[in-house]
């Protein structure tokens, strides 16, 4: 039996970057760009993204956004823009009191010619809902995965002076052709679902993109998808 020692080891903290925009190239004709968070920073990081997918002249794109939860509803729409085209209507609400206002692209930054799949999971959720209706219903557009997991609405909390605090919501909305999911989810073209044991976030720490090819189910019939095309 070894002889138990006490050792000091000196750590040095810091901050592990994270970035919620990712490109990457699955063959000579076909991209990657994976969106896992709508923070301040995603519009800008997509259309550096969406520069450089031009700039390679990639003729087909696949979409990830599995288990993006939203984040803010005017990133999501910033980002939006940046794909469907000019004028177009990317997400409409309405108040408590029927007021409706509508969003508009102001952009369309991606090449129009360019083939679109996404691929959504039940943990696609608000503001990547909203970014995926926009581009399915403004476009020829497929969706490859499992439905989404149908937060259509926005919601506020007032705080109460017993410490209790009240959540209601303020606002509900609408995809660009008037169709709310919420509570139901936004249904794939394409169904595929992924064993319990392999989640998606797990598979892309763990493996390599070719390797995930191999196990990743979804981002595999997206491929084909695009192929076939």
């Amino acid at each position: 039996m070894r002889e138990e020692k006490i050792f000091t080891v000196k750590v040095k903290r810091e901050i592990i970057p994270w970035t919620p925009v990712e490109l990457q190239k699955l063959d000579a004709t076909t991209a990657l760009l994976t969106i896992g968070y709508f923070t301040e920073e995603t519009p800008k990081l997509v259309e550096k993204e969406i520069n450089e997918i031009n700039r390679q002249n990639f003729s087909k794109l696949i979409i990830d956004l599995r288990d993006n939860s939203g984040g803010g509803f005017d990133q999501a729409v910033k980002t939006a823009e940046l794909f469907v085209p000019k004028d177009s209507t990317i997400v409409e609400t309405r108040d408590r009191s029927g007021k409706t206002e509508k969003y508009k692209s102001s952009n369309g930054l991606l090449n129009k010619d360019i083939l679109i799949a996404l691929i959504t999971n039940k943990g696609t959720s608000s503001g990547a809902e909203l970014f995926a209706a926009a581009l399915r219903e403004n476009g020829n557009v497929k969706v490859v995965g499992e439905t989404t997991f149908g937060k259509w609405n926005a919601q506020t909390i007032d705080r109460l002076p017993n410490k209790f605090a009240v959540k209601y919501t303020v606002k509900e909305f609408l995809s660009p052709k008037g169709h709310s999911f919420q509570a139901v989810g936004m249904k794939p073209d394409l169904e595929i679902t992924l064993p319990k044991e392999k989640g998606v976030r797990e598979m892309r720490a763990k493996y390599t993109l070719m390797d995930r090819l191999e196990v990743d189910g979804q981002l595999k019939a997206a491929l084909e998808l695009m192929k076939s095309i």
